[in-house]
């Protein structure tokens, strides 16, 4: 178990936790308005695409999510409102030097929509509109040196008025 996960688990009611799971990526697929979205490695600068890769990437993660859920014996839909906080864990995170992050990792608001779609193509909810909060989704560098995603999802509760 990551000192992350500890911290995440130590942090929360264990009972508000409703799905975990760790999936290894060959890379961070990204979206932007359902198509692949590219960085340009020499500018930074993001450029919309055309769909390569991405329905194997969500193949791949709507395989993951399921083998997991089976796992952990979910084997209805959540139907509660949920939290979802997702950490993607890059090995490339930092540029050669180790100085700076590299601009290579993607935008977060781009990272987020495939593992949300999948969330739901996997059936682990029932539908996207039940998520009432994405905050602590976070780009991390690895220390085991491969790209994966951990995503958890919780019950949400409403603060009290």
């Amino acid at each position: 178990m990551s000192t992350l996960q500890q911290r995440i688990q130590s942090a929360f009611d264990v009972e508000r936790i409703l799905y975990y799971a760790k999936i290894e990526v060959d890379y961070h697929a990204t979206l932007k308005n359902g198509k692949r979205a590219f960085t340009n490695p020499h500018t930074g600068k993001t450029h919309i695409t055309h769909k390569k890769g991405i329905p194997e990437a969500k193949s791949h993660m709507v395989h993951e999510l399921r083998k997991q859920a089976i796992a952990q014996r979910l084997n209805e839909p959540i139907e509660d409102d949920v939290w979802v906080l997702m950490f993607f864990w890059f090995k490339d995170y930092y540029i050669s030097n180790g100085s700076r992050r590299s601009k290579r990792i993607g935008d977060l608001d781009n990272l987020i929509c495939l593992p949300l779609d999948s969330i739901q193509k996997a059936n682990i909810i029932s539908d996207d509109s039940q998520v009432c909060s994405l905050d602590l989704c976070r780009r991390l560098p690895s220390a085991d040196g491969k790209n994966s995603l951990e995503i958890y999802i919780l019950k949400h509760e409403e603060p009290e008025r």
